[in-house]
């Protein structure tokens, strides 16, 4: 196994571990999603050897399972260590909404920004025009 690949994938097992204690189940989505693509990405490494991997695309997994993993302290409130139920009710989530409003528009923003970068990118490489037709074919 190539040592490029150790940092994403202890990045993973111990964001899964990590998820697991929080959440205090392997059966949530945040500690289940990081273990099962801890699992999916080091079999193929181990075991098919002659099979290239990249390690661009295992740091890939890696962040958008910790993405998931974040998400699912944001989206479990009261059944982690880090929001008790007693905070949630003094402070309601309306006061947060602002901020998650700010959020979901620069995310929004930064996809929009990356998909209209990845269809110029395609356009040039296969040599498109922005037709209806010619986009049609990707």
């Amino acid at each position: 196994m190539n040592s490029a690949f150790i940092l994403p994938l202890m990045l993973l097992l111990i964001a899964a571990l990590t998820l697991r204690t929080i959440h205090k189940s392997w059966f949530s989505p945040g500690a289940f999603f990081p273990l099962l693509w801890f699992f999916f990405t080091i079999i193929p490494i181990i075991f098919a050897i002659e099979y290239p991997t990249p390690v661009f695309g295992i740091w890939v997994i890696t962040a958008f399972c910790i993405s998931v993993g974040l998400g699912s302290l944001l989206a479990v409130p009261g059944n982690n260590l880090w929001s008790p139920s007693s905070y949630l009710a003094a402070n309601s989530i309306t006061k947060y909404s602002r901020t998650v409003q700010w959020g979901t528009a620069v995310t929004s923003l930064l996809s929009l920004t990356g998909i209209i970068f990845l269809l110029r990118y395609t356009t040039m490489k296969f040599q498109l025009d922005y037709s209806f037709f010619s986009l049609l074919a990707l």
